[in-house]
């Protein structure tokens, strides 16, 4: 009588892959319903059966919607900074660091970019339903906009300083101004873009915003 094998067991997750996993599902979720339906429309009841968890988790988790809205923007900053610092790596700073930033930041909307990871596109739509919304809508979630967006000019305007520092941008220049203004033009492009991808190419966009950045900047 031939001997079985031993039948394959699935190793046990932990209690922090399951934490992680539920977070994980739980956000994007969220994201999804806020993309299609907005903040105001999106119930913590609905995220967690979509998530396929319970009210209770949801709550448990975050504490209010208000609370998961932070994480969220929490996680897509993060995501952001993880590419950027990639992109950075290896001590690249200043004027290269600026026009790197600004190419990369408009790279992740690209078709390939999109298509290779088709969630970035329900979360980065969510992203802006929230942050259109924090300025009128639902101002309680405002300041969570504004420290992300503070946090993203401070890594510019370091940047910036540093160009200026060694003479590739202009004296006369603020570096805390030319980082609103080059947060501006990020933001404007790539909401125009998601609004109507027909305005224009957006790699034609990008390639165009990097040298107008190029020439304001330097000397």
């Amino acid at each position: 009588m031939p001997i079985r094998a031993p039948s394959a067991r699935r190793p046990r997750r932990s209690q922090s892959d399951r934490r992680a996993q539920s977070d994980r599902l739980l956000l994007q979720a969220a994201a999804e319903l806020i993309a299609r339906r907005g903040y105001g429309a999106t119930t913590l009841e609905q995220i967690g059966q979509r998530a396929g968890y319970s009210r209770g988790l949801v709550t448990q988790k975050f504490g209010s919607k208000e609370g998961l809205v932070r994480a969220l923007v929490t996680v897509l900053h993060q995501e952001l900074d993880d590419v950027l610092d990639g992109q950075l790596a290896g001590g690249i700073s200043g004027l290269e660091a600026i026009l790197r930033i600004v190419d990369v930041y408009v790279r992740i909307f690209s078709e390939a970019e999109l298509k290779a990871a088709p969630e970035r596109v329900v979360s980065v739509q969510a992203y802006y339903v929230l942050m259109s919304e924090s300025v009128g809508v639902i101002p309680e979630v405002r300041e969570f906009f504004v420290e992300a967006n503070v946090r993203f000019r401070a890594r510019l305007e370091t940047h910036l300083s540093l160009a200026q520092d060694s003479g590739a941008m202009r004296a006369n220049l603020s570096p805390a101004t030319a980082a609103a203004m080059i947060q501006s033009a990020l933001s404007g492009l790539t909401l125009l873009w998601l609004v109507d991808r027909n305005a224009f190419d957006l790699d034609e966009g990008r390639t165009a915003l990097v040298e107008t950045i190029r020439r304001t900047l330097i000397p």
